[in-house]
């Protein structure tokens, strides 16, 4: 990535497109979350990357929003289907766009708009690198020594599990592992709720709510696994965040994760008659530094992202 700068996060599909700038787009348009709001509606954030004098820029559309109006895109890169729709609502040129690209991560957009999509990959097809700052703030951490802490590094937020997965425990019946709920504190019903179950269940829990990066990074360095025990979760970012920091991961049978990452942690049903067993067996395993290591030779930017360019260019081309 040297010699590009831009003010987009830390997430992959900010930094992928980064990658077409340098590999062979002069100027790519992208369409992910969060919403922005224009008005009463509420629209996908759109943001414009340019290549000038070698160096990568970021436009949001709260800025320049009159701009991407009228431009037409050599690449328009859209995550998710609906967005599609409600994006071309706001700026129909970029229907025009020479190529346009979708990751869909549940919903494909309707017929008549699919029709306008060049190439779609699903995003549970591919691993999401960590940003290169994880792998600087997680280097050596293969060799830390680490409690009995479980990360669970999600908003305390129906869709993500918490409570289901208290309420699965046995009271009394974890082992002594403690549990650190790290992430937004915005419904406070359901957070009182998955506090009274910690009690009730008889497990150390502590509810951090959203931190900064540099704190965030000692959570993953402290502890010794993921968990993540969503509803619906379509191959989340922090799993791989995780295996950066040498964390195996936890995840329930309903989080979506490509084959190549599986055998790095365990798959657990909660409405299964041995979940607790099965729990408590996966985390006396010793993974070792596999993680950190599998993280480091498979997991960068530069040996994911060339893959991914390679089959969007052949599609392109025509190939």
């Amino acid at each position: 990535m040297a010699g590009f700068t831009t003010t987009a996060r830390d997430d992959w599909m900010y930094r992928l497109p980064l990658f077409w700038l340098m590999h062979e787009f002069a100027e790519v348009i992208y369409v992910i979350e969060p919403y922005k709001i224009w008005g009463d509606r509420q629209v996908p954030e759109v943001g414009r990357l340019t290549r000038m004098n070698g160096m990568g820029t970021s436009a949001r559309s709260g800025s320049a929003a009159a701009e991407l109006a009228v431009l037409v895109p050599a690449l328009l890169v859209v995550r998710d289907g609906p967005m599609l729709a409600q994006t071309y609502l706001r700026f129909p040129n970029l229907k025009a766009a020479a190529f346009k690209v979708l990751f869909p991560i549940g919903q494909f957009p309707p017929p008549q708009l699919y029709t306008t999509i060049n190439y779609t990959i699903p995003d549970t097809a591919i691993v999401k690198p960590p940003s290169p700052r994880i792998f600087d703030a997680c280097a050596g951490s293969q060799n830390t020594r680490r409690g009995r802490v479980l990360l669970y590094p999600a908003e305390v937020y129906g869709r993500k599990g918490q409570l289901e997965f208290l309420k699965a425990l046995k009271r009394g019946r974890l082992g002594g592992w403690v549990v650190n709920f790290v992430g937004k504190l915005r419904k406070p019903d359901l957070v009182k709720q998955v506090r009274a179950m910690c009690r009730r269940k008889q497990v150390e829990c502590h509810f951090v709510g959203q931190v900064g990066f540099p704190e965030l990074m000692q959570y993953y360095r402290n502890a010794s696994h993921i968990l993540l025990m969503s509803k619906k979760d379509p191959n989340p970012r922090v799993v791989y965040e995780g295996l950066a920091c040498n964390l195996p991961f936890v995840a329930s049978t309903n989080v979506t994760l490509p084959d190549s990452i599986k055998g790095l942690g365990m798959q657990l049903n909660v409405k299964s008659h041995s979940f607790q067993a099965d729990l408590l067996a996966f985390l006396q395993r010793d993974f070792g530094d596999a993680p950190y290591q599998f993280a480091r030779e498979r997991l960068t930017e530069q040996v994911v992202y060339p893959g991914i360019i390679q089959r969007i260019s052949e599609a392109a081309s025509g190939a």
